[in-house]
């Protein structure tokens, strides 16, 4: 997504080769901007449609989505398998001092979550 010749986010998709299901690997905006969202989630949703595909998956936050992404994503996708995924981040530089949840986002293109 571009907004006055800047980048304003990406979204990364991919059709399974095996069904016809499609999956949104990674989005990446703004945590504020839910504008440039929307509209990567309407291309991306149009483009796989357009391949054919009969359902779309992605991983989102549960609960409250502090972020673009994960506001756009509990709309667009809103069933749930109902299991939580447990996630845990080891840092070994003592210097580090962590982000905001804000800054966060997992997505299944991080790992092999696919």
């Amino acid at each position: 997504a571009l907004r006055g010749g800047r980048v304003a986010g990406f979204l990364s998709a991919f059709v399974s080769p095996s069904s016809r299901t499609g999956h949104i690997a990674d989005l990446f905006t703004d945590p504020e901007d839910d504008e440039a969202c929307a509209a990567l989630v309407r291309a991306c949703f149009r483009t796989l449609r357009e391949q054919g595909v009969g359902s779309i998956y992605c991983w989102s936050p549960r609960g409250d989505a502090t972020s673009a992404a994960g506001r756009i994503l509990s709309r667009a996708c809103p069933l749930s398998n109902g299991r939580p995924l447990h996630f845990a981040v080891r840092v070994f530089d003592p210097d580090f001092k962590g982000l905001p949840p804000s800054a966060w986002h997992l997505a299944m293109g991080d790992f092999d979550g696919v």
